[in-house]
């Protein structure tokens, strides 16, 4: 098979760094590590530029992602009952990473996404009820407004009663003038919500019980598909929905966990994790989207598996003229070939 591109330029972050997610712009990559910290590299220089420890966090593999001018990142309280203001999202300056607000949120943020005049962060555990009670099983999205920087209301996604409080909305994104987020439920294999962004409610459900992958991980898309993949829980799988009709009409195997997922250079990339899988096909994918196969593949080492027990990711993101691949303690930059 031929190769999805070349490596171009390899940023080291020093020993003992996990990379756990990557998000880029036009002029800047940032790399959020799973000691929880975040660092900027200049793609000009392919140098780092800056580094900040963030605030502590009940899991560190929470999102980074850049939108509205500034670099955002979800934080899940350590203790929710008891502190609940430190559910949050924070937003810090792209260029020096200097905090600008810590914005409180709901249930143990996740992912993140942007619409117009909005960001848009999934809670991934149910609410609590009144003085730190019982979790109520009602899952929901919160909306922030970046011009005053606070939440300004709460999307319910799901009632759930009888849940132990996990696991709701995960992975987001905005495509085809809507936002997507997986939803991996206590059991099952989930499902993928859509939400109106413009009435904010729900206008679609769309249930993998009838697929082998499951909704539990990152999203993209635009206005001809919906790109799903299922590391999170160590699926093997890509998922194309048609936003058209709101169904799966395409199952991709990749032979390796299905880590994440982004779309650039009229391709979809996917970079796929071997530790559990075939590690021969550890690496990056490029997909073609007008026939949903894979059609080229650079072999990358698979990352040690993390103290926790959980896979180590490849991180993707794609920006200033590069695919971004972060995995152990480095950054690859990628020539698309």
């Amino acid at each position: 098979m031929p190769r999805a591109g070349s490596i171009a330029a390899t940023i080291a972050l020093g020993p003992g760094v996990q990379v756990v997610k990557v998000t880029a712009s036009d002029t800047a990559v940032w790399a959020l590590s799973n000691d929880r910290r975040l660092f900027r590299i200049d793609p000009a220089s392919n140098t780092l530029t800056a580094t900040v420890q963030l605030p502590d966090s009940e899991w560190p593999e929470n999102e980074v992602s850049y939108g509205q001018g500034s670099i955002w990142v979800t934080v899940a309280s350590p203790d929710t009952a008891r502190q609940p203001e430190l559910d949050s999202v924070l937003r810090l300056d792209a260029q020096t990473l200097q905090l600008i607000a810590r914005i409180r949120v709901g249930h143990s943020p996740d992912g993140i996404a942007f619409t117009p005049g909005a960001v848009w962060i999934a809670n991934h555990r149910s609410e609590f009820g009144a003085n730190g009670g019982d979790v109520t099983g009602r899952f929901d999205v919160s909306r922030v407004d970046p011009a005053s920087n606070s939440e300004i209301g709460r999307v319910p996604v799901e009632d759930r009663p009888l849940s132990n409080g996990c696991c709701g909305p995960q992975g987001m994104t905005a495509a085809a003038g809507s936002l997507w987020i997986t939803d991996p439920q206590e059991s099952g294999n989930g499902l993928v919500l859509r939400i109106d962004p413009a009435t904010n409610s729900v206008t679609a459900r769309i249930p993998f019980a009838k697929i082998q992958a499951t909704a539990c991980g990152d999203l993209a898309g635009d206005d001809a598909a919906l790109w799903v993949v299922s590391g999170g829980c160590n699926g093997r799988l890509l998922v194309r929905i048609d936003p058209r009709t709101n169904q799966v009409v395409k199952q991709i195997a990749l032979g390796a966990f299905a880590q994440d997922v982004a779309l650039g250079f009229g391709s979809v990339w996917v970079t796929a994790n071997g530790p559990f899988g075939n590690a021969a096909l550890s690496g990056l994918n490029r997909i073609n989207p007008a026939t949903s196969k894979v059609v080229a593949r650079t072999h990358l080492p698979a990352p040690q598996v993390l103290d926790s027990g959980a896979t180590a990711p490849l991180a993707l993101a794609v920006g200033a003229g590069s695919i971004w691949v972060g995995g152990g303690n480095k950054v690859l930059r990628v020539t698309p070939r």
